[in-house]
């Protein structure tokens, strides 16, 4: 195989940008035998029926997805209102949810208004057809024409115009198709490794925290303290009236609940205090041997805060547990664990934003070694795991960046396979 890049060949100018020479537009209006959606109604539901009834929130990563949500619809049903499925097929999400898209792969479905079905003819290949719909371009083209107000909608009539570069044979459409094909299947392998090993940790966590397996050379007794009696739980503290956060770096972070994952602090989306108030909440600071739980909003995500955010402001919507007087990622941990994600949902209060009273939190169970050693090694192991599945997340990411860069190049035809 050989590569030919641009320089190697001309290029024309078109409303999708430069494409090779030898290449045409097309739309998909002519590359395909039928565009359609499925039904506008709510179809007759029967618990025993065979046949599943989808909608574009069914479609993701090029799979359509069932779950025990998913109602069922029995052979009758599907008989009155099935639609022109077959081998040529892709799905796409054009309600709400738009340009998410899945191969028909002969699956029991019928097909609800918000799934839009599309055939391709012979002289098109579905896989290559199937990364078009993903590019940059066409999701632009597809959010530029939609329709509604509230809910948004993708037309039939704007995908059947939606110009496509085509390369002038199938063979160079398939090559550009395996090509990206592989990189997906390498991208879901790291998935489904990523799912293991998460799984693995979660059993890991409920044996260790537990104490219902012992770490060899730890014998001594366990015990149940409250959380208040561990640590101190501190509230976080609000801009004063009349201010606002600002995006302009100075040397006043504040951590908000959106910058929270559970571990961890995001630097992405940072805001920070405006420097003529930063006095008036600096006894709501935050620092790097504190934890900080969630306590409004989205509640529990629990974490510690990384060196380059010691003594960062701390929202009002987290709690900090400072002055801890256990191991502190085993407390990390342990908070994590579903003893106290379970019991935070039994805690919160309803409401149009849902709470965590600090009260309550003083009072959580905490279950650990009375031994300080047996702590730690227990947070190291379940560190390292972390750190292993932190590394398999970093490589699954690189792939990503890795398959946008193909997809731009190949489906362009900068870069050729022939």
């Amino acid at each position: 195989m050989e590569l030919v890049t641009e320089e190697k060949k001309g290029f024309k100018k078109t409303e999708v940008g430069l494409i090779p020479e030898d290449w045409e537009i097309k739309v998909i209006d002519q590359l395909t035998s039928r565009v359609g959606d499925g039904i506008h109604a709510t179809p007759n539901y029967d618990e025993s029926g065979p046949y599943y009834f989808i909608n574009g929130n069914n479609l993701a990563n090029g799979k359509i997805h069932i779950t025990e949500a998913t109602k069922k619809v029995s052979e009758d049903e599907y008989k009155i209102h099935k639609r022109d499925l077959s081998d040529t097929t892709i799905l796409l999400s054009i309600n709400g949810t738009i340009g998410n898209v899945a191969f028909y792969r002969n699956e029991p479905v019928l097909l609800g208004k918000s799934a839009a079905y599309i055939n391709i003819v012979p002289n098109a290949k579905k896989e290559y057809l199937f990364y078009q719909l993903q590019t940059e371009y066409v999701q632009e083209y597809f959010y530029n024409n939609l329709t509604g107000t509230t809910i948004k909608n993708l037309g039939l009539g704007t995908i059947r115009s939606t110009p496509i570069p085509l390369p002038p044979t199938l063979e160079e459409q398939q090559a550009i198709a395996d090509a990206l094909s592989d990189v997906d299947e390498l991208i879901r392998s790291l998935d489904a490794l990523i799912e293991k090993k998460e799984a693995i940790k979660k059993g890991v966590m409920q044996q260790l925290l537990t104490g219902k397996k012992r770490l060899p050379g730890f014998d001594g007794e366990w015990e149940v303290k409250k959380l208040g009696d561990l640590a101190e739980v501190k509230g976080g503290k609000r801009l004063p009236k009349g201010w606002s956060l600002k995006d302009e770096k100075n040397n006043h972070p504040y951590i908000r609940v959106a910058d929270m994952y559970s571990g961890g602090v995001d630097f992405t989306n940072l805001m920070y205090v405006p420097e003529e108030i930063s006095s008036d909440i600096s006894n709501y600071r935050i620092y790097e041997e504190d934890l900080f739980i969630s306590v409004a909003g989205t509640l529990g995500i629990v974490g510690e805060v990384p060196k380059k955010l010691n003594g960062a402001n701390l929202t009002e919507n987290a709690d900090r547990l400072t002055s801890i007087k256990c191991d502190k990622k085993y407390l990390l941990y342990y908070l994590l664990s579903p003893a106290i994600q379970d019991a935070i949902k039994e805690s919160r209060t309803l409401g149009a934003q849902p709470k965590l009273a600090i009260e309550r939190i003083k009072q959580f169970d905490v279950f650990l070694s009375n031994d300080l050693s047996e702590q730690k090694d227990i947070a190291q192991i379940l560190s390292d795991m972390d750190e292993e599945l932190q590394t398999l997340r970093q490589k699954r990411d690189k792939m990503r960046r890795v398959k946008e860069g193909m997809m731009q190049e190949l489906l362009t035809g900068k870069t050729r396979l022939v």
